[in-house]
């Protein structure tokens, strides 16, 4: 059986598990997972290019890391939905910015605020990486609380012991502090707060029903 067969296999048993919890729950879960999931890699993707652009040769393998993260997820996502539906996830993405544009400018100002109080004499362009890395983290984040919130759901159908999300974003999330070097003393709880209003506000949104 070759990797791929193998990788396929395991999504059909998946699926079959997965049929004990209703359709309908099961599909906004997973529509509102590949959401939020692309606008948190919208914000590596800034991360990325902003270590390109400074020309970090310290950082130039670790880019190189993620961008094999992201497209290790999008050859998977490739096998599993059509590319219709991957071209659509675009306009959901600036849908969400939309409806939680308040919410995502809170996280701005968290993050420049924590920045300015903990390095008020840090180097211009290293406080703009900083924040680039303090928001993507933060985006899966929230990725991460709405990935448990779907797993009490799924457990409710005694469904446990999966995830909804792209193994590669958790990856990514650990790699992250790595652009910071002795900068990073992890996320600052401004942004671990603005976390937790914009996961239950996707809640109260009714992007689930159950």
């Amino acid at each position: 059986m070759t990797p791929d067969e193998l990788k396929r296999l395991k999504h059909q048993r998946k699926q079959q598990v997965l049929e004990k919890v209703p359709e309908e729950t099961l599909w906004r879960m997973i529509a509102t997972i590949a959401i939020i999931s692309n606008w948190a890699w919208s914000w590596v993707e800034t991360t990325l290019d902003l270590a390109k652009l400074m020309q970090l040769e310290e950082t130039k393998q670790l880019s190189r890391k993620i961008r094999e993260l992201q497209r290790e997820k999008d050859r998977y996502r490739a096998t599993i939905i059509s590319s219709r539906y991957a071209q659509a996830e675009a306009q959901f993405v600036d849908d969400f910015q939309d409806a939680f544009g308040d919410h995502i400018d809170k996280l701005h100002c968290a993050v420049q605020n924590a920045i300015n109080h903990d390095h008020p004499d840090g180097e211009y362009n290293f406080k703009m990486l900083l924040q680039a890395v303090y928001e993507a983290y933060t985006a899966i984040e929230v990725v991460r609380l709405f990935s448990d919130y779907c797993k009490q759901i799924m457990q409710e159908y005694g469904v446990t012991g999966y995830t909804l999300v792209d193994p590669q974003i958790s990856e990514v999330q650990r790699l992250l502090p790595q652009f910071c070097g002795d900068w990073w003393k992890g996320l600052p709880e401004p942004c671990k707060f603005t976390a937790k209003i914009l996961h239950n506000e996707i809640i109260k949104f009714k992007l689930i029903e159950q």
